[in-house]
């Protein structure tokens, strides 16, 4: 049970059942983070590309360069959206 002073200048305390804190009520009854087939597939049989570097843009898309100056060129300039 975990109690609350109330920010009243009375010493009055609010206590109330709470639930314990993760690392408490262990494991979480399903999977966290569930991969599909087609998530599995591809990082079992990636495409083959030059890119290695990526930036998200001011249009909410990412941004591939396949050589560091590239990709620094757009960091900084004014479409880089991280």
């Amino acid at each position: 049970m975990r109690c609350r002073t109330t920010p009243a200048p009375s010493p009055a305390r609010t206590c109330r059942p709470t639930p314990p804190p993760v690392p408490e009520r262990g494991p979480a009854p399903t999977p966290i983070s569930n991969p599909g087939l087609a998530s599995i597939d591809a990082a079992l049989n990636p495409n083959s590309t030059d890119y290695y570097y990526y930036a998200l843009g001011t249009d909410g898309k990412h941004h591939f360069s396949t050589t560091l100056a590239e990709h620094n060129a757009f960091v900084n300039s004014s479409s880089y959206g991280g």
